[in-house]
């Protein structure tokens, strides 16, 4: 499919009222025409406007009937601001501050750029496969176009735009798929964001990630960076599994560390507390992690269970990690013994507080008190020891970390 973002006709400029309500200039509309007699999309292409009447007009010249009107289509609003002298500059420092309402009545550059981009993202949705033609604005299509690129909003091609104008765009799988699309819909979209945001931040990553999802195996995973990790996945985290099943990470001089751990093993960011196996190049580590997922085995242990050891070295409590958040471990506890910690567990569960880190769904964890945990020695399968302990409780799940 191709996406035409089409820039309105010339307006009739009035300083007097909001640029929201001005019209089509008639001593102008042939240019629209013009550009309808010349179309670069196809005739059987799906059609929708702005609200605002300039581009509803240059929509309808354009297609030659009424086109349907999505609300969040319009243009960035500068509702009440008065005439702008200096607009062009006013319009960059939006950009440069884009959660800012730089002048009052302007929306902040990063409310537009969310309402447009999702408006475009329902519209895709619901007609896959059809091109589609979207007549609107310079700000709202700079926006846009920079979403689907990838990359910075082009502002030197926002105040080159003429009017009417046409921004062509045939790879529209940067737009987030709705919550219930498929999942090679979902996989698609999430290898070309990896790999924009390779060329924008994750620079070690770029000559990794076309290589790995070239590869039949790889490539039919969800990937997604976390603290400059890519993390590979069975499913992506709106489907009914999203297991990690492979990790990359830089170490330096184009080295990288991988691992495809066996099945039931838990890993992830945490470098210190896992034997990373390291490979010398991008080659090397792609081979080791098709081997590692075509066998489910590695080559060294993972660590993924923790002992809670009495002075005596006697095991009091089991830890086994699920999962590995940046700032510590979560996952499940077994008090093996009779003792003192089991009873503050207990207390903990039952006086939740704000759980210590930040995530997308609140919820409510609790300090275990760490007079209890003073006399204890958590150490892992390979004998590391994790230090001075920190232990929070939520329902059955444990996180712990070093103070």
């Amino acid at each position: 499919m191709v996406l035409y973002l089409v820039r309105h006709g010339r307006p009739i400029i009035d300083p007097a009222v909001p640029a929201s309500t001005w019209v089509l200039d008639p001593a102008h509309e042939h240019e629209v025409t013009y550009l309808a007699g010349r179309p670069p999309w196809p005739a059987d292409a799906v059609w929708f406007t702005s609200p605002e009447p300039k581009a509803r007009r240059t929509a309808q010249l354009l297609a030659g009937r009424e086109v349907p009107v999505v609300e969040d289509l319009r243009e960035h609003d500068r509702t009440g601001n008065g005439w702008v002298p200096d607009f062009a500059g006013i319009v960059r420092e939006a950009f440069a501050s884009p959660y800012a309402e730089v002048r009052p009545g302007w929306e902040p550059i990063s409310r537009t750029r969310s309402r447009v981009v999702e408006a475009a993202r329902q519209i895709v949705a619901a007609h896959p496969g059809r091109d589609i033609v979207l007549v609107g604005h310079g700000t709202a299509w700079t926006l846009l176009a920079a979403e689907l690129a990838g990359a910075e909003p082009d502002l030197e091609r926002w105040q080159n735009l003429a009017m009417p104008d046409v921004i062509t765009i045939e790879k529209t799988t940067l737009l987030k798929p709705a919550h219930d699309a498929p999942a090679p819909a979902w996989r698609e979209h999430l290898w070309d964001r990896l790999a924009s945001d390779a060329r924008r931040s994750e620079h070690w990553a770029i000559p990794l990630v076309d290589r790995l999802r070239d590869d039949p195996l790889i490539g039919a995973l969800f990937p997604v960076f976390s603290h400059s990790v890519l993390h590979l996945r069975t499913g992506h985290r709106f489907g009914s599994e999203a297991r990690l099943v492979a990790t990359v990470r830089p170490t330096g001089g184009g080295q990288y560390a991988a691992l495809a751990p066996a099945e039931g093993e838990v890993f992830g960011a945490w470098g210190e507390f896992i034997p990373w196996p390291r490979y010398p190049d991008v080659e090397a580590a792609v081979d080791a992690l098709r081997s590692g997922l075509a066998s489910r085995e590695t080559r060294d242990p993972v660590v993924h269970q923790w002992s809670l050891q009495d002075a005596e070295g006697d095991t009091v409590a089991c830890l086994v990690a699920t999962a590995i958040d940046p700032s510590g471990l979560l996952g499940t506890m077994a008090v093996e013994k009779p003792h003192p910690l089991a009873e503050a567990v207990s207390a903990a569960r039952a006086a939740p507080q704000s759980r210590p880190w930040f995530v997308d769904e609140p919820e409510t964890w609790n300090e275990v008190d760490p007079g209890v945990l003073a006399p204890l020695t958590a150490r892992s399968e390979t004998g590391c020891e994790l230090g001075p302990l920190v232990l929070r409780v939520h329902d059955d799940q444990v996180w712990w970390t070093a103070r």
